[in-house]
């Protein structure tokens, strides 16, 4: 399985899992002390810092930084890439982001669901979402506020949102667990323990589709 990425607001740091496991291959200092959602590209690493309001572009797994930009509200709390754009969710707008690349221009908004927007999450076009007033996390018909499906989040206190192109992964800090939903359901197919005690975030590899090959005839 692709490895899971996790950020962690008590040890402040951004871990990588062997997988969906325990095992931490490798860990990188966060950036500040208040760590929310995390990205990746297939190549770099995304966090987010809710104390100063920026999102960050690291390069590759590592704490060295390419570059920052301001969120385009306060309060950043989800975060995704779909390895073009970036989209961003912010608990003061009660919005959720398109950005143009890894920018500060916006190339579409839309108010999240319900009132304090805490994940992000997409794969094929579409938009996933997670709110930490009404304890759902929402499947949005391509980015609009047109919900496809919602269900409840694992615990109380839904910190983290992501898809790898088959399963949802939601992070949760009241329970201290990651979780991996089986497809878009509320059915949890694994859960980890996080690897400090307040999972903020969390992120992971696309699965990559097996290719099957089908010889031709020869023909004499």
């Amino acid at each position: 399985m692709p490895d899971v990425f996790t950020s962690d607001n008590i040890a402040l740091k951004i871990y990588r899992h062997s997988g969906f496991t325990t095992t931490i291959c490798s860990s990188i200092a966060a950036t500040g002390t208040d760590v929310r959602d995390l990205a990746w590209d297939d190549t770099d690493m995304y966090s987010e810092n809710a104390g100063v309001h920026r999102l960050y572009r690291h390069s590759t797994f590592s704490a060295t930084l390419r570059t920052s930009i301001a969120a385009p509200a306060n309060s950043p709390l989800g975060l995704s890439h779909d390895n073009t754009r970036l989209f961003s969710a912010a608990n003061a707008a009660d919005k959720i982001y398109q950005h143009c690349g890894f920018s500060t221009s916006i190339s579409q908004s839309m108010a999240s669901p319900s009132a304090t927007p805490a994940g992000v999450a997409n794969t094929g076009g579409n938009i996933y979402s997670m709110d930490l007033a009404s304890l759902k996390i929402y499947y949005h018909s391509a980015f609009t506020t047109t919900i496809r499906n919602s269900f409840a989040t694992p615990s109380s206190t839904p910190s983290g949102l992501s898809h790898d192109s088959v399963d949802i992964f939601s992070a949760d800090s009241a329970s201290d667990k990651i979780y991996r939903h089986q497809g878009f359901s509320a059915t949890i197919s694994q859960s980890i323990a996080s690897p400090s005690t307040e999972p903020r975030g969390v992120t992971s590899q696309t699965v990559v589709a097996a290719v099957t090959f089908i010889p031709k005839a020869i023909m004499f």
